[in-house]
């Protein structure tokens, strides 16, 4: 993996800055303050994002700003890759948002997470490290800033040890010890459990053997009164079989004696209907003779046509007498015209209509004529008078007749209906004769009937019969109920039983079971204490042991470059051990440039042991070293030249403010930093 370019807008000290890396060595040069730590945490923000404790966004993020990006191009394998992660500001925290990757010109939108994939896949990172933290090896293989090495020497060796199991991927040995502790507590307590299951596993066993000898002594008790019940059941059917016999002729018999009282009450009945019968008959006799005597003498006549005659000779006068009235009132009227005319002209002196004067003569002449009508029709209304009287008397005799007329006709009628109430009621009389005969003949018929019926019914020994045997089958009944009874008494003690001892043996073989899971749980937890934890204590031990020899000879190598009047040694918690003029020397008691140089070797023996244990990750050939040389002295400045020179790295990135590293590397990048604002001098 090759650095080429990285791109920073807002972030921390830098508003918009491009910065070229070449190959061989690049010194980050500046002043403290000026911005070079700022350029390796975006280069590890660019790979690996934000972390939890180890980068933020309110670190990256420049003040006041709202949003950052950073783009980092860079080269491995012959393939040109360019990541951008983005920063957004927002009500309550500084957080990612989506970027891309660009490889070989191909561009790739992705999520912060995807974009971390990508980049575990293109560094051959482990694919376990997706889920854990991916800087891990980036951080101890590519670039550490030098305090967190410093860190790591002045630990307590147990602490140490963790962090080089983590670095070395061994604290694998440890956790697998661990769970494996965790799974021995488990299984102790899965251990108590079973133990506790199978108490008493052995009286359960017995109890069985009791119960198994107990069923198989009511199953022989069961059969013997199987058999009696058998014997006893069938005494009661064929005594039921004769009860129902005489059960069936007391049936029989109580249908006759049914149809006995049935047959009384029939006969009474018919005799009351006899009696209501003949009490009828003596009615209609005498209403018989009554109607009979009404009609002596009489012969019928018909006057229907004598009514109708009287009736139009009665409309016809009446029609007379209606023209007569009608012409005695035109009569009258004329009358009294004939008098007005008299009357007027008596009084008349001139003539309305030609107003001369009327002579007495012509007055006369009125007179006259009028006195004559007057005189004829008075006359005729005498005779009209005469007339009307006459037709009235006439009307009145010729009603009168009618009203007689009407009269026999009413009689007639009444005796006709009589004779009619005579023929009904003689056929009444010969109805009732027929239905009394056939009653009494009916009654005749059902006499015999009954008689024959008591004959049947009296004294019958049956019932007698019946309850003898109705005691007979009790007392079997009640001998079959004892002995049935004390079979379902056996059988229930062995349904009871027989359910216990299922539950007893459900008890047995849950413990059985429980035995045999504790058997292998003892053997598992054996085999789990007693070897596979000591195995992976021993693994672990020989694995760090066999790094620990490769990490002495490195890291002695490193430090015999840089300090010539030191020997160090690692012990077994990879402590380094120092000696000076044969006399032991502490970690405090070294100089600032020596404290450098330790922590330094150190750095570079644990860089080459873990890119010698992960050769297949591609960030071998790129080392960044942050601040290596705090402390040195001109001679030991001079002595890192020849350290660079053995390192055989590809691409070699450092940060430092010592001027005189400019003299042996290949590119220096000069930071500046005014008005909080940093920038690359050119």
């Amino acid at each position: 993996m090759k650095i080429k370019r990285l791109k920073l807008r807002n972030i921390r000290s830098y508003q918009s800055q491009e910065i070229e890396f070449g190959d061989g060595i690049t010194l980050l040069s500046g002043d403290i303050g000026t911005g070079k730590s700022t350029i390796l945490l975006a280069i590890d923000f660019a790979l690996f994002g934000l972390r939890k404790g180890e980068i933020s966004g309110n670190i990256l993020l420049r003040k006041g700003c709202d949003g950052g990006e950073v783009e980092l191009n860079f080269e491995i394998e012959g393939q040109d890759v360019v990541i951008k992660r983005s920063l957004k500001k927002g009500s309550s925290a500084i957080s990612q948002i989506a970027g891309y990757m660009i490889i070989n010109g191909v561009k790739i939108d992705c999520t912060p997470q995807e974009l971390k994939q990508k980049v575990l896949e293109l560094l051959n990172y482990p694919q376990e490290l997706i889920t854990k933290n991916p800087s891990f090896i980036f951080r101890y293989t590519v670039y550490t800033p030098q305090e967190e090495m410093k860190q790591i020497l002045v630990l307590d060796s147990e602490s140490r040890l963790n962090t080089l199991r983590k670095v070395f991927d061994v604290d694998k040995y440890k956790r697998i010890v661990e769970n494996s502790s965790i799974l021995l507590g488990k299984l102790r307590e899965d251990r108590r459990e079973y133990q506790g299951q199978i108490l008493y596993l052995d009286e359960k066993l017995k109890e069985k053997e009791v119960k198994q000898n107990r069923i198989n002594e009511l199953n022989t008790e069961s059969e013997k009164f199987k058999g009696i019940v058998d014997i006893e059941r069938l005494k009661l059917e064929s005594k039921d079989n004769e009860l129902k016999e005489i059960e069936d002729k007391i049936k029989l018999l109580n249908d006759k004696k049914l149809e006995l009282n049935n047959l009384e009450i029939n006969f009474r009945h018919n005799q009351d209907k006899i009696i209501n019968f003949r009490e009828k008959l003596e009615i209609i006799n005498s209403e018989i003779e009554s109607l009979n005597n009404l009609m002596q003498g009489w012969s019928h006549s018909d006057f229907s046509q004598d009514i109708k005659n009287k009736i139009e000779q009665i409309e016809f006068k009446e029609r007379e007498l209606r023209e007569l009235m009608d012409e005695l009132q035109q009569k009258r009227v004329n009358l009294m015209h004939s008098q007005e005319i008299k009357d007027k002209i008596c009084e008349l002196s001139n003539c309305p209509t030609c107003l001369q004067e009327v002579k007495q003569e012509y007055k006369n002449q009125i007179n006259n004529r009028e006195e004559q009508n007057i005189s004829e029709i008075k006359s005729k209304i005498g005779e009209i008078n005469q007339k009307i009287v006459l037709y009235e008397n006439e009307i009145k005799i010729k009603k009168d007749n009618l009203e007689f007329l009407r009269e026999k006709d009413k009689q007639n009628e009444i005796i006709k209906l009589k004779k009619q109430q005579y023929n009904e009621k003689i056929g009444s009389q010969n109805k009732l004769k027929i239905e009394l005969d056939e009653l009494i003949q009916k009654n005749n018929q059902l006499q015999g009937q009954i008689n024959n019926l008591k004959i049947i019914t009296g004294n019958n020994p049956l019932e007698n019969q019946y309850q003898a045997q109705k005691q007979e089958y009790r007392e079997i009944q009640e001998s079959y109920n004892n002995k049935l009874l004390k079979l379902n008494s056996v059988e229930k003690e062995k349904i009871l039983i027989t359910e216990s001892l299922n539950n007893l043996i459900n008890e047995i073989n849950r413990k059985i079971n429980a035995k045999n899971k504790l058997e292998k749980i003892n053997f598992f937890y054996n085999w789990l204490s007693n070897d596979f934890v000591n195995m992976n204590q021993s693994m672990e031990k020989n694995v760090m042991a066999t790094l620990k020899v490769e990490f002495n000879q490195i890291f002695q190598k490193w430090f015999s470059l840089l300090i010539e009047d030191i020997q160090v040694n690692l012990d077994n918690e990879f402590t380094p051990l120092m000696e000076q003029n044969g006399y032991e020397i502490s970690y405090e008691a070294l100089s600032g440039g020596e404290k450098t140089a330790l922590a330094l070797a150190y750095r570079l023996a644990l860089s080459q042991v873990l890119n010698n244990l992960m050769s297949k990750i591609k960030t071998n050939d790129l080392i960044i070293l942050d601040e290596p040389t705090d402390g040195f002295s001109a001679e030991q400045l001079d002595k890192l030249k020849n350290v660079l020179e053995n390192l055989e790295i590809k691409q070699i990135i450092i940060v430092s403010h010592e001027n005189k590293i400019e003299s042996f590397v290949d590119q220096v990048v000069k930071l500046n930093k005014q008005n909080y604002i940093s920038s690359v001098l050119q």
